[in-house]
C-alpha cells in the first residue's frame, strides 16, 4: 500500500507543479497585455482643432475667407441635424 500512496502524493505533486506554472504563464500574459494596451492609448493622436485661417489670409481676402467659413460651418451643422 505505500507504494500507491507514494505514487499519488508524486502525482499531486506533478499536478501542482503544472498549475502553478501555467498561472505563471497567465500573469506574464497579463502584464504583457496591460503594457500593450497603455503603449496603443499612448501612441493615439488625440484629436484637437487646428486653425488654418492665418494661412488662408494670405491666399483669399478676409471677406472671402469669413464667407467660407461660415458656409463650412453650417454645412457641419446641417449634417449633424440629420
Amino acid at each position: 500500500m505505500p507504494s500507491k500512496l507514494g505514487r499519488k502524493q508524486s502525482a499531486d505533486f506533478s499536478a501542482y507543479e503544472v498549475i502553478v506554472k501555467k498561472m505563471e504563464d497567465l500573469e506574464r500574459e497579463i502584464i504583457k497585455l496591460k503594457d500593450a494596451i497603455l503603449f496603443r492609448s499612448e501612441c493615439v493622436v488625440k484629436p484637437r482643432r487646428s486653425s488654418f485661417r492665418g494661412s488662408a489670409k494670405l491666399l483669399v481676402s478676409e471677406d472671402e475667407l469669413e464667407r467660407s467659413i461660415e458656409e463650412a460651418e453650417s454645412a457641419i451643422f446641417r449634417r449633424d441635424l440629420k
